[in-house]
């Protein structure tokens, strides 16, 4: 009776942790089952931080956005804190999306994408991550991957074909230098 009880309780155990396992996989492959694709425009990235391990850091241009796009969000409080979630609007311009706004809510309509507040810098401009910023593959790709971004980023050549949920999750499919 009492193998029986252990026994059920580490079979609990294990389907808990699957399920957590699960769960996450699933969160991440979310955007690329149902999202829509969209084209972000890349920037260079510093040199210096841009290549560790077997990925390539990225940076785009809504990474960046200014106050001006904050217009239903008082910027002059503290509203805005390091990872507060924030939805960015999205507008597409010649096949390429850009930011239109930034709200601390939802959007009922629209593209979107999610993302966390990174950092301010005096009140006039917000980093944002979305989980797009790093392109993960083998050393000698990932090399040739941050040369041909650092390079074309700085004509505009360098985009992201990003998959982009109904609920604003980003997921990053490819790079693509044009």
């Amino acid at each position: 009776m009492k193998n029986k009880k252990i026994l059920a309780c580490l079979i609990i155990a294990i389907l808990f942790q699957a399920s957590v396992l699960v769960g996450e996989y699933v969160s991440s492959v979310y955007p690329h089952w149902t999202g829509k694709e969209i084209i972000l425009k890349m920037r260079p990235v510093d040199p210096r931080s841009m290549f560790r391990g077997q990925y390539v850091n990225l940076n785009y241009e809504i990474n960046s956005l200014s106050s001006e796009l904050m217009k239903e969000i008082d910027t002059s409080d503290q509203t805005l804190r390091q990872g507060e979630i924030v939805y960015v609007s999205l507008k597409e311009n010649d096949g390429i999306w850009e930011a239109s706004s930034v709200n601390l809510s939802k959007p009922l309509t629209g593209m979107f994408i999610q993302g966390r507040i990174h950092r301010r810098w005096r009140g006039s401009t917000v980093s944002i991550k979305y989980g797009i910023e790093a392109y993960f593959a083998s050393p000698k790709r990932a090399k040739e991957i941050e040369n041909s971004v650092r390079k074309e980023s700085r004509n505009g050549k360098a985009f992201a074909i990003v998959m982009i949920a109904s609920n604003g999750k980003a997921a990053l499919k490819d790079i693509t230098i044009k």
